[in-house]
């Protein structure tokens, strides 16, 4: 993150912090109808067009320590192989085997030379190919080079391991490019995972979402933790290329004294700028991947979709690499206050999900402190095709004007 965008950042913060109404010209924005977090119709448009087209977060590359490790990911309903092959390359399949489907192999984590379906003893190699058959000889015409895995579409940036169902697809970089220099400063591919959380929430995934794209509730929810910490009204925020964005909100000039920088055993990412010592610093990859970021670790929180109503939280922590052993004691003592803010961003989604269903909320009426959430619902259309959404499920067009200056020629 160059100093002239820090410096831009900077001035849009004392802008917010100083202003008593929208900018001039920020439109009034609709309703989001409340049917888009209820309709089972709505859902599967969503799985469809948007999470099975769309670039995903699995598993960190650490996760696949040497050649042969293999992991696999369970989500959306679809099992994948991620393995790492003799060749160091990372490649992800469906966990099925190719005569009649079995898991190829049984367990969700271990290390392998080759992949051997546990029903019939079909033979795999790291890349995928059938190598071996029993009792070849009772199949006729088997091409073997036919029926290797079916592989997924793989690729890697800052240490995590994406997939995209859809051979389609940009590359993963062509979707990340607004975010990529920002980013670059903090080594994320150097990170480790210095703790993990799963949460079930009965809520519908974009509620789980939107919770993280505003800091308007902070005085409430976070009054005796972030509250405490953060300056609401000085916040800046940016809307990127295919629904991504950004948010920047400064630390209370106390909070940076008494929170302090040399707290005993608190780590450091050497590459962490000015800025990201005192804000924080939240981004949405769109869809799903909220990530926060500071100068001691950042966290990636995915949400993932279990139908219409309810999701799951997954939260991935990452810090410095510490060499040999086990992770700081730090992060043992850190990671129940990290547990608690998380618990009380979670703790109204259940009744606003209730809320929904009753139909006594109709929608979502949101400010311009809350555009992230609206710029968002913008690209699930896009995504899926607004001629594909019922029309009382739609949401008009209205931000692309007020994408990042440096960013709008991507988005044409």
């Amino acid at each position: 993150m160059d100093e002239a965008l820090q410096q831009r950042i900077h001035d849009q913060i004392a802008y917010e912090a100083s202003r008593d109404s929208p900018p001039p010209g920020f439109p009034a924005l609709p309703e989001i109808p409340g049917g888009r977090y209820t309709s089972a119709a709505f859902h599967d448009l969503e799985m469809e067009h948007l999470f099975l087209k769309t670039w995903l977060p699995t598993v960190r590359v650490e996760e696949l320590d040497r050649r042969g490790s293999f992991i696999v990911w369970r989500k959306l309903g679809r099992p994948i192989l991620i393995v790492r092959g003799k060749d160091d390359v990372v490649r992800a399949f469906y966990n099925s085997c190719r005569h009649r489907g079995a898991a190829v192999t049984p367990v969700d984590k271990g290390h392998a030379s080759l992949l051997r379906c546990q029903y019939h003893s079909w033979s795999y190699d790291l890349t995928g190919r059938l190598v071996a058959v029993p009792d070849e000889r009772d199949f006729c015409g088997l091409d073997k080079s036919q029926r290797g895995l079916i592989p997924v579409r793989c690729e890697s940036h800052g240490g995590t391991v994406f997939v995209n169902f859809d051979d389609a697809a940009p590359p993963l970089s062509d979707m990340l490019a607004p975010m990529l220099d920002e980013w670059a400063c903090i080594g994320m591919e150097e990170l480790r995972i210095v703790m993990r959380h799963i949460a079930v929430i009965d809520c519908n995934w974009k509620a789980a979402v939107d919770a993280f794209l505003e800091v308007y509730h902070i005085n409430t929810i976070h009054r005796d933790s972030l509250g405490k910490a953060l300056d609401s009204r000085s916040t800046a925020l940016g809307l990127f290329p295919h629904g991504h964005s950004r948010m920047v909100t400064a630390y209370n000039p106390w909070a940076l004294e008494t929170l302090g920088m040399d707290v005993d055993g608190q780590p450091d990412i050497a590459g962490a700028t000015a800025l990201h010592r005192r804000s924080s610093t939240a981004y949405l990859q769109f869809p799903n991947l909220i990530m926060p970021f500071r100068s001691i670790f950042v966290q990636q929180l995915r949400v993932w979709p279990r139908g219409p109503h309810q999701c799951e939280l997954e939260v991935v922590g990452l810090g410095p690499d510490w060499g040999e052993g086990p992770p700081p004691a730090y992060w043992d003592k850190a990671a129940p206050a990290f547990r608690k803010v998380l618990e009380e961003d979670m703790e109204n989604l259940g009744s606003i999900q209730e809320s929904l269903n009753s139909g006594a909320c109709t929608g979502m009426l949101l400010s311009y402190q809350e555009r992230r959430i609206y710029w968002m619902h913008e690209e699930i259309d896009r995504r899926i095709g607004v001629e594909r959404i019922p029309p009382q499920f739609r949401v008009a067009q209205l931000l692309g004007e007020f994408i990042e200056p440096q960013d709008k020629e991507l988005a044409q």
